[in-house]
């Protein structure tokens, strides 16, 4: 059986990437970017997203790479 994977994992991919770049916990991660420390967490979990959310999202995280 194909297990399907999380709507959004390629974000969660590059949130990744970046908490590690950045040192940043999860937790902290939401915080400072969504003003939301379960953003992260909810998202794992199959939190949907509007594409101008995450489109701001992707662009607060390349500004600040």
């Amino acid at each position: 059986m194909l297990m399907q994977k999380p709507p959004h994992q390629d974000l969660i991919d590059a949130i990744d990437a970046y908490c590690e770049r950045h040192g940043l916990s999860q937790s902290a991660f939401g915080s400072q970017m969504m003003r939301d420390p379960r953003f992260v967490f909810d998202l794992r979990k199959g939190r949907e997203l509007r594409r101008s959310t995450e489109a701001a999202l992707r662009e607060k995280m390349g500004s600040a790479a």
